[in-house]
């Protein structure tokens, strides 16, 4: 119930789940945020947000849609924004490996 209470507030402000700070990153934390988990750094975003959106247009730019991909080979997974955009969007059957 606290999750999904969460989830909700987190399309009006994101809510921080994990908050860590290391010698080489000075802090990453772990949000929901637009109903959606990221993994943010004090100056850049790792999963979905303006990367999401960057990937996306470059998929639209080189018309995945009409093109059979059989693989593909995703370096850096992350959270996994790039693979939910060619399962969801290119019906690709993503599969970690």
């Amino acid at each position: 119930m606290i999750r999904r209470a969460k989830k909700i507030i987190s399309y009006v402000y994101p809510i921080v789940f994990e908050h860590e700070k290391g010698e080489i990153v000075p802090c990453v934390e772990v949000r929901a945020n637009m109903g959606k988990l990221t993994l943010d750094g004090n100056h850049v975003n790792y999963s979905f947000g303006s990367l999401y959106t960057v990937f996306d247009k470059t998929f639209e730019y080189f018309n995945l849609r009409e093109k059979k991909i059989n693989s593909a080979l995703i370096l850096g997974f992350g959270a996994g924004s790039v693979a939910k955009i060619l399962s969801d969007k290119y019906n690709s059957n993503c599969q970690s490996g």
